[in-house]
């Protein structure tokens, strides 16, 4: 679990850095919510970053802490690709890489996620309730929940 943290962490910094070489603007935000399958719900939570070379096209880095009923840990790292059509409105599409503790032991998938959200700006800052659903195999899960995001 700490080589997932550790690689988000890295991702993000050097996300970041590259970002302030170029001209486009930047986001980071915090993530608090929900994770549902079948009759199993789950806290979530989770931070990201985002790069918007454009005004409506932009790639970032998410990590996600997952606790789910059954006393298992779930943790998601993924490379978002989004796009802004109108105001406030994001649409996302990520690859995710998931690992699982599941009785002792790791276990590592691989999922899909698409997503929709829509910002409310303050000033720097927004709230950006969101939705989104995971496509594990022939399992979709639903993240639902509130961002908090600063952007620069």
């Amino acid at each position: 679990m700490c080589r997932i943290t550790a690689s988000a962490v890295v991702s993000i910094l050097v996300l970041m850095s590259a970002s302030s070489l170029l001209a486009g603007e930047s986001e980071i935000a915090v993530f608090a919510g929900g994770a549902r399958h079948d009759q199993t719900s789950a806290l979530t939570l989770g931070a990201g970053y985002e790069y918007r070379w454009t005004a409506t096209a932009g790639v970032g880095v998410l990590f996600e802490y997952v606790h789910g009923d059954r006393l298992t840990r779930e943790y998601v790292f993924g490379i978002p690709f989004y796009v802004h059509p109108y105001g406030g409105l994001r649409l996302a599409f990520a690859p995710l890489f998931e690992a699982n503790d599941e009785e002792g032991t790791t276990v590592n998938r691989g999922a899909v996620r698409i997503g929709i959200a829509y910002a409310i700006e303050l000033d720097n800052f927004n709230i950006t309730p969101r939705f989104d659903s995971d496509f594990r195999s022939e399992t979709v899960y639903t993240v639902y929940g509130v961002g908090f995001g600063y952007r620069f």
